[in-house]
Formats: structure tokens, C-alpha cells, sequence
């Protein structure tokens, strides 16, 4: 008894090398085997199959990819009602994606999830409380796939799953005994950290296990199906589950390697091509496993970074934000004028070797038409996005989805849609900046834009002439300016006459927001009551001309003085001093500023003395 005491404890205090020695050797078989398997594969033939893929087929991979991960935030439901404090439902998704989507990728025995969880949860807890939970979540996360043993077992029982795999049958029945035994030690309650698990909180765990089984290896499957592989498909969800069993055996992160390993050399026994296998585990791993670990990379970094800006008073968040709004303008700008030079010049483009490496990655529209509309929207919203507008938001995020729309019908580019979604993001990122109730155009960008749109309609007035028969029957034009068709000059014709409607709806809508509070009439009894209790000055008579709107600072209840300003364009002429109780200049003054830039308006203060001119 002794001895076999002695030996377990040699056994124990070696466990971590004898664990290193079985990874590696693993890692060994693996490596040679995929030495082997790509020997035989055709990379032409691969390329070629990821090259033709279905856009569509991507898309619905990508969608059912991140729906596959969802199940795996039951764990962490589950998590919160096993220890004290409460956690918001958006704190929750956010700290469950980032611990799952981990888990997934790096894994290292659940280590990753245990210790990202007793991070995101341990607030109000202590380390017996945290461990007692881990211990209970650790215990279900098999049970899924043990489930998974028996759904396959039943398959084959039934035929649906035809003979010939009798080899995977001890995998399948040895998984399949692990949820029983699971179900017997913790219905007993007489096991320390399970005695306080009650019903309610297993369901919920078995059915999460379950769910994330069962959804990641239909998702498997789908993958095989929108690839051309509808035949076998249950003999393929068997494949799956013992491959998961033999990955995780492997120890193994994500069962990286073994597990694709193996399921080359089962999809092989079907009649699988290796080059189709190939594809269908890359887009596996691409879809259920990088992808989501990207967007909990996301999440990850947001979350440290919003504790690093809470230690910085929100100097980093204030910066970011900043930049991405002005990338965002300069991005918008650029597109709208690589698209309107695209319609006025189409040839120019394409002979200038700086601009044609930037036409890739902005917008094509169908015709000549859409082309210059759109390219004047983008100049609209440009405006609107520069100048903080609130209401620009809902339009540039429709502008670009149909712009997206747009790409995937009518010429799908990968570079396209990436720019488009690097512009979506900007836009979302940015919409903190987006604060100004309305659009105000001042007189220098009013001549600006003014000119602009008129130089434009009489450049393209002039080439319209220049590429008429009679023209070029006698005169040379040079091939950048020469257009396709006479009825192609006339289709972009018509977009600029009706991109002047277009612009003038665009500003229309985000310039008539409600009443405007800095265009208010003069309220004269309040301004005499302000002049009989606190004394008027030397300009105080102006106001009584009705000529000039008063803003009026109110404190403790009541008007402590006002300001005389008269609305011209985006500027808000202040006339004279503040007429009133000037212990609250500061706090008017500063009342002022803040509604004139909410109003998109700049102050010009006129006739003022020295104490205003430096506050």
C-alpha cells in the first residue's frame, strides 16, 4: 500500500512533465501527418476554390459564425448569480465575449476563462466564492459534447449514419459516459462547492454546453453544405465530434492542428477533396474562431482603455474622437471628389498613375447619373459631419450601407467594402462629436461651396461642348477629356442640375431643427425690470430699438442680466456690455458661448471693455 502511495506521489509531483511530454508528442504526430497530407493537396486548386466562393455563402458564414459563439455567454449568466454584486446586461455581453471567444482561440485548458472570469466578476466577491464558481461552470462545459456522443450514437443506431466507422465508436461512447457521470456527482449535493447549485442554475448550464455544442457543429456542417458537400452530412457531424473529443484530449489550444488533422484524414474516408477540406477548415477556423476573437480583442481593449481614460479624466477618449471626426471629413471630401472628377473627366483617372491606385477603394455608382448625386450628397454630409451636426448621423450611416448595397450588386470588391466599413466605424466613432443642433453656413464657406458648384457646372458645361460632333470633327481634344457617349455627358448633366436640389435638401434638413433659442424676440419688460433693479449703462438704451434679440441670465429665480445680440449668418453680434448684475458676467458670458455653439454660431463682441476683452 505504501509503495503504490509513493508511486502516485512520484506520479503527482511529475504530472506537469509527463503533461509537456504528451503535448509534445502530439505536436510531433501532427506535424508529420500535416507534412504528409499537404504533399498530397493541390494549392492551385485550393486558391481557386477560396477565389470562387459565393459572396453570399461568406456572409452567411460570417453571420452564423458569431451566432454559433452566443450560447457560451450562458456561462457567464450563470456566473453572476453564483457570486455577489450585480452587473449590467451590457457589461455582461462584453465581458462573456471576451472570456469565450479567448477561451475558444488560446484555451491552455480553460486556464484563459477561469482567470478572465474571476477578473470581470470578482468585484464584491471573495477568492473561496470565485473559485467555488469557476469550479461549477468547469464541470458542465463537457456536457455539450457529451450530449453530442449520444445525438451521433443515436444516428448510427438509426442508419442514418451508415457503418464502417466502427473505430470512432469508443470516442463516441467514452465522451457520451462523461455526462452521466456528471449528472450523478452533482445531484448528490454532498460535494462541497456543489451543494448550493440548484436546479434552476444546471439546466442552464447543461442547456448553454448543449446549445454551444450542437450550434458550433451545425455550423461546421453548414460551412460543408454552402461549399458543394451535401452528401454524408451526418457521417460529417459524427466526424466532428470525435475530432472535438481527440482535440481536446490533445491539450492542445483550440485542438489547433490535431483536431484538423484528424478531420482531413476523416473527410478524406468520405470522398471529401483534400483541397475542399482544406477551405472548409480554413473557413472554419476564420469564422467561428478569429473573427469573434477579433471583436473580443475589441472589446478587451476598449475596456482597458476606458479604465486607462477614467484615470486620464477623458483625455485619450476626447483625442480619439477628435481624430476619428477628422479623418472622417477628410474620408467623406476625398470621396466626393474622386466621384465627381470620375463623372466630369472619366478618362483622367484612368491615365494618372497617382489617382488611379486611390479609385479601388471609394465608391462606383451604375451610372453617370448616380455618380455625380452622390458625389455631391458626400460633399453635403461632409459638411454636415465637419460642422458637428446631430442630425448628419442617420443619413451617412444610410448613405454608406446603400453605397454597400451597392458594391455587392453591382461589382463586388473586397477593397471597397473595406473602406466603406472603415468609414462606418469613423461615423459610429464620431457620433459623440455629433452635438450641434443645426447646420449654419457662414459667408465664407457659402462662397466657398458657391463657387464650387459653379465652376464645376461650367466645366462640365464647357467639355459637353468640346465632345460635340462638330467640335471634334475640327479640333483636337485631348483623349482624358473625350466621353464615352453624348448621352453619358447629358446623364451627368442631369445629376448636376438635380444635385442643386439635392444639396439644397441636404442643408435644408440639417439647418431646420425645431425653433431656434438664439432668435428669440426682444422681451422688453423683462430687460426694463433688469435696468430699474441693477442699473442700466451706456448702451442699454439700444435695446429699446427692437431691432436686437436679448439673451437674458437668469440665477436664484430670476434675470440677473442680458446681452444684446443681432443673428447674421453663423456669427452672433454682441452689442455693448451686459446690461445687469455683473457678479455673474462669467457665468452669462460662458451660458452664451455654450448655446451659440450648440447653434453651430460664433460670437463677435463689439464695443466692450477691457475686463470682457480678457475674460
Amino acid at each position: 500500500m505504501n509503495e503504490i502511495k509513493k508511486i502516485v506521489n512520484w506520479v503527482e509531483k511529475r504530472m506537469l512533465i509527463f503533461k509537456l511530454i504528451f503535448v509534445l508528442s502530439v505536436l510531433i504526430f501532427v506535424f508529420f501527418e500535416f507534412g504528409r497530407i499537404a504533399k498530397q493537396m493541390s494549392w492551385t486548386e485550393i486558391s481557386h476554390d477560396l477565389m470562387t466562393t459565393n459572396p453570399v455563402s461568406i456572409v452567411i458564414m460570417l453571420v452564423v459564425g458569431f451566432l454559433a459563439v452566443t450560447p457560451m455567454l450562458i456561462y457567464d449568466v450563470v456566473m453572476v448569480s453564483f457570486v455577489p454584486g450585480k452587473f449590467s446586461w451590457k457589461y455582461l455581453l462584453k465581458s462573456g465575449w471576451i472570456t469565450n471567444t479567448f477561451t475558444n482561440l488560446l484555451g491552455f485548458g480553460g486556464l484563459i476563462g477561469a482567470t478572465l472570469r474571476a477578473n470581470f466578476y470578482s468585484k464584491k466577491a471573495t477568492k473561496s466564492q470565485i473559485i467555488a464558481a469557476l469550479s461549477k461552470i468547469a464541470i458542465f462545459l463537457l456536457s455539450g459534447l457529451s450530449l453530442c456522443c449520444w445525438l451521433a450514437l443515436f444516428a448510427i443506431g438509426c442508419g442514418l449514419i451508415k457503418t464502417g466507422f466502427s473505430q470512432y465508436l469508443i470516442w463516441l461512447v467514452g465522451g457520451g459516459l462523461y455526462f452521466p457521470l456528471v449528472l450523478i456527482f452533482t445531484l448528490k449535493k454532498n460535494h462541497g462547492v456543489f451543494r448550493d447549485l440548484n436546479t434552476k442554475q444546471e439546466t442552464l448550464l447543461i442547456a448553454g454546453s448543449a446549445m454551444e455544442w450542437l450550434s458550433v457543429s451545425l455550423f461546421f456542417v453548414l460551412i460543408g453544405w454552402l461549399l458543394g458537400v451535401n452528401q454524408k452530412l451526418p457521417e460529417v457531424f459524427m466526424l466532428y465530434i470525435v475530432s472535438s473529443i481527440l482535440g481536446i484530449i490533445s491539450l492542445v489550444p483550440g485542438g489547433l492542428g490535431s483536431f484538423d488533422v484528424f478531420m482531413l484524414i476523416g473527410l478524406e474516408t468520405l470522398g471529401v477533396p483534400s483541397a475542399t477540406t482544406a477551405v472548409w477548415l480554413l473557413f472554419y477556423r476564420i469564422f467561428y474562431y478569429i473573427l469573434p476573437f477579433t471583436l473580443g480583442v475589441i472589446f478587451f481593449i476598449h475596456s482597458l482603455g476606458s479604465k486607462i481614460n477614467e484615470y486620464l479624466d477623458g483625455l485619450p477618449s476626447s483625442i480619439m474622437h477628435k481624430a476619428a471626426h477628422g479623418i472622417l471629413t477628410l474620408l467623406l471630401y476625398s470621396s466626393g471628389i474622386l466621384i465627381l472628377l470620375d463623372a466630369m473627366v472619366p478618362n483622367f483617372a484612368f491615365n494618372n498613375n497617382i489617382l488611379i491606385r486611390f479609385y479601388p477603394y471609394t465608391l462606383f455608382f451604375v451610372s453617370q447619373l448616380t455618380s455625380v448625386l452622390c458625389g455631391f450628397m458626400l460633399f453635403g454630409l461632409a459638411r454636415g459631419i465637419e460642422a458637428r451636426i446631430k442630425r448628419a448621423y442617420w443619413p451617412t450611416i444610410i448613405f454608406l450601407i446603400l453605397g454597400m448595397i451597392d458594391t455587392v450588386r453591382y461589382g463586388f470588391s473586397w477593397g471597397v467594402l473595406t473602406f466603406l466599413s472603415l468609414v462606418l466605424i469613423l461615423v459610429i466613432f464620431s457620433r459623440k462629436e455629433l452635438y450641434r443642433q443645426r447646420f449654419v453656413y457662414s459667408s465664407e464657406k457659402l462662397f466657398l461651396d458657391g463657387s464650387f458648384f459653379a465652376i464645376i457646372a461650367i466645366l462640365y458645361a464647357i467639355i459637353g461642348a468640346i465632345n460635340s460632333p462638330h467640335y471634334i470633327l475640327h479640333h483636337h481634344i485631348p483623349a482624358i477629356l473625350i466621353f464615352p457617349s453624348e448621352r453619358t455627358w447629358f446623364s451627368g448633366f442631369i445629376g448636376l442640375l438635380l444635385a442643386a436640389g439635392i444639396l439644397w435638401l441636404t442643408f435644408n434638413y440639417l439647418s431646420n431643427f425645431g425653433m431656434s433659442s438664439i432668435d428669440e424676440l426682444p422681451n422688453l419688460d423683462r430687460a426694463k425690470k433688469v435696468i430699474e433693479k441693477f442699473g442700466g449703462n451706456e448702451t442699454s438704451h439700444l435695446a429699446y430699438l427692437k431691432d436686437k434679440c436679448l439673451f437674458f441670465y437668469q440665477a436664484e429665480g430670476e434675470d440677473q442680466l442680458f446681452l444684446m445680440y443681432r443673428h447674421k449668418a453663423n456669427k452672433l453680434i454682441v452689442m455693448g456690455e451686459p446690461v445687469g448684475n455683473r457678479k455673474y458676467l462669467n457665468e452669462a458670458v460662458s451660458q452664451l458661448l455654450r448655446l451659440a455653439d450648440l447653434e453651430n454660431c460664433q460670437l463677435v463682441f463689439y464695443e466692450i471693455n477691457s475686463e470682457l476683452t480678457l475674460l
